[in-house]
């Protein structure tokens, strides 16, 4: 299975992309996780700040799955994510 990802918006809603912008994802299970930086990881040394909890930025820890089945049509997704 191709892994996919997704840019939100500052409303939160986001597209799906497996291989160009908002062509979705391909029928499988997902584990997803959750990033957004107020400071980024980078090569300088600054350290990394997130909006989100450490527990849903790795897929392994966030709780958060999806299936797509393949004859599933496009779906609003809504992911409740506590505030730090």
């Amino acid at each position: 299975m191709r892994p996919g990802m997704a840019d939100f918006d500052e409303s939160g809603k986001f597209v799906a992309t497996t291989f160009k912008p908002g062509d979705g994802l391909m029928p499988g299970k997902y584990a997803m996780h959750v990033e957004c930086w107020q400071t980024p990881p980078n090569m300088e040394g600054k350290p990394a700040k997130s909006f989100v909890p450490k527990k849903y930025q790795s897929a392994a820890t966030s709780g958060l799955t999806l299936e797509v089945t393949p004859d599933m049509k496009p779906q609003d997704i809504v992911i409740h994510i506590a505030t730090q």
